[in-house]
């Protein structure tokens, strides 16, 4: 699902993107989380799980593969050709929703008023 677009900041450079939102969800699908793979930081999908998972905990970090495995299959790998040092060909930007190689990832909770804002939620 393509939620709304928003903008973020990231050294000093300002984004303008749409984050998109896993399908498959963990637990009750009631929390929240920001999942921004590191090479294009600051866009982000959102992902739902259990109400009472603690991000930073081994349960999050024991789901982490499951959740990149969901997000290539619902929006495929933008990484279908590599040069011959093996790095990938893709522009990550252009081809957004589309997957690669993650080289880590950050995540947050979003507040309810990010939430509104992406419109997953009504309120002002």
């Amino acid at each position: 699902m393509k939620l709304k677009q928003t903008t973020a900041q990231l050294w000093g450079t300002k984004y303008k993107f749409t984050p998109y939102l896993v399908e498959r969800t963990w637990g009750d699908g009631k929390q929240f989380i920001a999942l921004s793979p590191m090479f294009i930081r600051p866009y982000f999908y959102v992902v739902r799980i259990h109400s009472t998972m603690d991000t930073d905990s081994d349960e999050w970090r024991n789901i982490l593969d499951e959740v990149y495995e969901a997000i290539e299959d619902q929006f495929g790998s933008c990484c279908e050709e590599y040069s011959e040092s093996g790095e990938c060909e893709c522009d990550h930007y252009e081809n957004w929703p589309s997957v690669f190689d993650w080289g880590g990832s950050t995540w947050w909770d979003l507040t309810d008023k990010e939430l509104v804002k992406l419109g997953l939620k009504e309120g002002n």
